[in-house]
């Protein structure tokens, strides 16, 4: 059977969540992890690196975005056969993904329901858009 070790410099500087993407994505490059392979699952994998599951879920996201990994619900989560897809910028994913790990972290730390969660975040909104309207009209 095949194992993939993973593991994390904690002082290195590169957020986590990239060593793990970093690592995984090499190994199914190489051909070390084949396809169909099926992945720790984020609580199996974060309990044996002792980081948050929200890190190795950012890391498997992003896999999954490129087209390295497929998760399957109540299945797993798989290395995909096909070719990976392509991993140009892509900024919508980028930004959703920060606002998703900021939002479960709030909801997590602050105890915040989903729903309060999402209508501070739409008060956020707006408060932006009235602070860019009047810097707008400020600069004309």
């Amino acid at each position: 059977m095949t194992t993939l070790k993973i593991t994390v410099e904690m002082k290195s500087g590169v957020p986590l969540y990239v060593q793990i993407r970093d690592q995984i994505k090499a190994a199914i490059e190489s051909g070390r992890i084949p396809a169909h392979y099926r992945l720790h699952t984020i609580r199996e994998l974060a309990g044996i690196l002792r980081i948050n599951p929200n890190t190795v879920a950012r890391a498997y996201r992003e896999l999954e975005h490129e087209g390295y990994l497929e998760t399957l619900s109540g299945r797993g989560t798989f290395v995909v056969h096909k070719e990976p897809a392509s991993t140009e910028f892509e900024p919508d994913y980028w930004i959703v993904a920060e606002l998703e790990d900021c939002f479960k972290r709030i909801e997590s730390e602050w105890h915040v329901p989903p729903q309060r969660l999402l209508h501070m975040a739409t008060q956020a909104i707006e408060r932006l858009s009235v602070a860019n309207k009047t810097r707008e009209k400020t600069r004309q």
